[in-house]
């Protein structure tokens, strides 16, 4: 009986916390569309780094074939 309350007091401090439920971030606010904004940004910037990156090794190894005949 004395554990069960000491959990019921336990469960009320962590549904009063807000910080320990998850929260929704509201689409709205600016902070959330900035986190959004930067992170597809982000994933931009990566996608351009790696077909770049790709674009560089397809160069390399067409001037390498190139050189083959020289």
């Amino acid at each position: 009986m004395r554990q069960s309350e000491a959990h019921y007091q336990y469960q009320k401090g962590v549904e009063a916390r807000p910080a320990c439920r998850p929260q929704t971030p509201d689409p709205w606010k600016p902070s959330a569309l900035a986190s959004c904004a930067a992170t597809r940004l982000l994933g931009e910037l990566e996608r351009k780094r790696i077909e770049s990156s790709f674009y560089e090794k397809s160069v390399h190894q067409s001037w390498a074939r190139w050189d083959i005949f020289r």
